[in-house]
Formats: structure tokens, sequence, C-alpha cells
């Protein structure tokens, strides 16, 4: 805790964002295997060191606060232990895919002094929407399946919010409902074909999410939908 220097709570809700990166893939590899648990909880904290860094430097290049070097050195070994991990037990272009994304979400600020803020907030959702999910589901069932990524797409919108939040740039009452608003029409389109009428259980979330409420963050936002979502993927996959 020391090193994170982060206070309980938020550290709580930074702790539980990285299932927006995994889960859902995760969720869709089940009708092919069982969940490998090791693997997961390695890509977990692989997820959540390259998140606690990326914050890290977020403070010190966006807010101008001072170098946590501990907790990156800390993190950055973490890391290396994962990867070590993954290159002895998966195919070489998995850790060279979870290589790419350390670099993309580490060096993202760099892009900052380039006026390439927007370049970079975009290339870095899609990897983690993306990316890790197809990620998440390899490990489980040794293949990706080109269906998944239309089930990922949902997923770009919340994250969207989360990326400019935490570059600390505001983003108008309007485009952020249209936003969310995209996010839930396309997680119920993808899932309509297989569940009917079951994909608008979607809407549970709409209220705590589309209404004005200036208790839940873009991040604790994310998080419900996209527990919306894992729902609405159990009913479809497995019910």
């Amino acid at each position: 805790m020391k090193i994170l220097k982060l206070p309980p709570q938020q550290l709580f809700w930074f702790a539980t964002l990285p299932i927006l990166y995994l889960t859902t893939g995760i969720v869709l590899s089940l009708p092919y295997s069982t969940i490998h648990f090791l693997s997961t909880a390695l890509l977990y904290l692989f997820a959540l060191s390259n998140l606690l860094i990326e914050m890290a430097l977020g403070d010190a290049f966006i807010n101008n606060m001072p170098l946590r070097k501990k907790q990156i050195l800390f993190q950055e070994f973490v890391i290396l232990v994962c990867l070590l991990y993954f290159i002895l037990q998966y195919a070489f272009y998995t850790p060279i895919l979870l290589i790419c994304y350390s670099l993309m979400v580490q060096g993202k600020y760099i892009f900052k002094f380039y006026d390439l803020d927007s370049f970079a907030l975009a290339l870095t959702v899609l990897f983690k929407a993306i990316l890790l999910n197809a990620v998440g589901f390899y490990l489980q069932a040794n293949f990706i399946s080109i269906n998944s990524f239309q089930h990922f797409l949902p997923l770009l919108f919340p994250l969207l919010i989360v990326e400019i939040y935490t570059w600390n740039r505001t983003l108008r009452k309007v485009i952020e409902a249209v936003c969310w608003s995209l996010g839930y029409l396309l997680a119920i389109l993808l899932q309509w074909p297989i569940t009917n009428w079951f994909s608008l259980l979607m809407l549970l979330s709409a209220p705590l999410v589309l209404l004005p409420n200036e208790r839940l963050s873009p991040i604790k936002k994310a998080i419900i939908f996209n527990l919306n979502y894992l729902i609405i993927l159990v009913v479809a996959y497995f019910m």
C-alpha cells in the first residue's frame, strides 16, 4: 500500500478496472475450454501492473506530480515475471503481443509531446478492449475465435470514456451520453440473435450509467457496464 500510495477505496476500483480488459474474452472461451486459473491470475496481474504504471506516469506527465519511481520499478518487476511465464508456457506471439501492449500503455504519454493525444488515446482503447480480451480468450482455449472479436466491440465506448477521464480531459455531456448509448445499443444488437429478449437485460444498468450521478465516476460506470454485459454473455452461451 505504501508503494502504491493510493487510498484503499481508490485502489479497490482500480484493481477492479482490469476486468474490462480480460473477462469478456475469458467468458467467450468457456464453451471451448475450462479456465486456466494460473494463466488468468498472471494476466490480471500483468494488466493491473501496467495500469498502475500508467497511473503513475499520468500523474507525472499530466498532473505534474513527482514520478513514483519505486512503484514503477516494483510493477515492472511483476510484469517481467508474468512475461517470463507466458514465454515458457505459450506460443511466441503471446508475449510479443503483451510486450506491445506494455509499450503502448506505458508510452502513450510520449504522444502528448507531438500533439498526437487523440491518436494515442484511440490506440490505447483498441489495445485494452481488443488485444487483452483476445489474449484472455487464447490463454484458456489455446486458439482465438474470429467471431469473438465482434463481442469485444461494445467495450470500446466505456473504455474510451475512461481513457478521456484518465487523460484529465473534459467530455461534453451530450457526447458522453452518445458513447454510453452506443455501447448499450451495440451490446444488445450483438446478443439479440442469440438471446432475443434476454439481451434487454443489458438495460438493467442503464439508469446508473446514463443518468447524471456525481457519486459514480466514469471508471465505476464502466465497471458496472461491463458486469452487466458479462451477465448477457453468460445468458447467451450457458442458458
